[in-house]
């Protein structure tokens, strides 16, 4: 299967050290290696007053929106300098956007907080079982494949007066903490312009004049997080590691293992239909993460964490191995109150096209 990983969205949520450098409605910054030109747009936000437009050689890099509307300074609830980084799509298909963002930030005098939102996809021609992205996608509106997780799903495409032209599949809402979505990227192209993409497919080598369709997972608040349910550990994406396409790809992997989880039709319920071999397989397994706060925690469990805050001296235990024995305490009891198994999580199924059998997954 060829097929190549990206990001396609990355903005930070970031704190501004030093407000008095955006005094000016226009200003440049330079390390010498790098000159940005920053430029205040005559509108904001409904969250930000101020929304600047980053630039770099007359090309738009970034979009920076800062001075909340309500801050904690005048009764709000976000800190007073708080700010939000958005990269240009455009540079994020290159090799040197982090190192781009990474010296901005640097001049700007602007620290990142953590990830606001992250978009990872992934663009192929034919999945490793054979199937092709149309096939792929006629097969869920019929029915014929089902997906795991996500039910609410919304279905864009051209009605003509004989056919139905499928071109993209939503799966969850655009709000959610996770949203996935699965179309046709050269249909898309198109009519965005996005020819640095078209590139990109040139150099890894796709087909000439096949479609070539993308699955893309966007991702935001507690959907960046998640839980390995081999180790039980939660685990965040770090948008400093994004300027590594392993780290991608492996990120990728991980969430379609959950998200894009599609399987066969085979008249039971979707988590005993045989599953198709989309992509390779993740060495990790996911688990969604929710808020810890939310669970409640049985009587059992408190006296276990009770009892070891109130003995851990006798036991003979330092300070540094009680705090990290009951962080794992509390990772067992979160999986063990807010985490439902897989029904036949322990039994083993046959997958389509695991050995390359395209011809058992093709559509009819």
């Amino acid at each position: 299967m060829k097929s190549v990983c990206n990001v396609d969205w990355v903005e930070l949520y970031c704190s501004q050290d030093n407000p008095a450098l955006f005094r000016d409605f226009s200003f440049e910054v330079s390390d010498g290696l790098y000159t940005f030109r920053l430029a205040l747009r005559e509108y904001g936000t409904r969250v930000y007053s101020h929304v600047w437009n980053v630039t770099i050689n007359g090309h738009d890099f970034a979009t920076i929106c800062c001075c909340p509307l309500s801050a904690k300074g005048t009764g709000g609830i976000l800190d007073d300098h708080a700010c939000h980084v958005k990269v240009a799509n455009y540079w994020l298909y290159t090799d040197k956007w982090f190192d781009m963002l990474s010296h901005a930030l640097g001049l700007l005098v602007i620290n990142p907080r953590r990830a606001a939102r992250i978009d990872i996809c992934c663009d192929w021609q034919y999945l490793r079982c054979g199937l092709s992205g149309g096939a792929l996608m006629s097969g869920i509106v019929q029915r014929k494949f089902v997906k795991v997780h996500q039910p609410q799903w919304a279905v864009h495409g051209i009605d003509t007066d004989k056919l139905l032209h499928v071109n993209s599949i939503g799966f969850g809402s655009k709000q959610s903490s996770v949203y996935t979505r699965f179309y046709n990227k050269s249909f898309e192209l198109v009519s965005s312009g996005k020819t640095y993409i078209a590139e990109m497919w040139q150099n890894v080598g796709f087909k000439a004049g096949v479609p070539v369709y993308r699955v893309e997972f966007a991702m935001q608040d507690i959907g960046l997080k998640s839980v390995d349910k081999s180790t039980g550990c939660c685990l965040e994406i770090d948008w400093k590691m994004l300027g590594s396409r392993e780290y991608i790809e492996e990120q990728f992997l991980y969430y379609a293992a959950y998200y894009f989880d599609i399987r066969k039709a085979d008249n039971a319920r979707k988590y005993r239909c045989t599953p198709l071999a989309l992509f390779d397989h993740s060495e990790m397994q996911y688990r969604a993460w929710q808020n810890p706060r939310n669970v409640k925690s049985s009587r059992t469990s408190r006296m276990v964490i009770n009892y070891l805050r109130d003995n851990a001296a006798s036991l003979g235990l330092s300070p540094d191995a009680t705090n990290a024995l009951m962080q794992v305490l509390y990772t067992e009891m979160f999986n063990a109150n807010i985490t439902r198994l897989y029904e036949d999580r322990e039994r083993e199924r046959p997958v389509v096209g695991a050995e390359s059998n395209a011809d058992e997954c093709a559509m009819p």
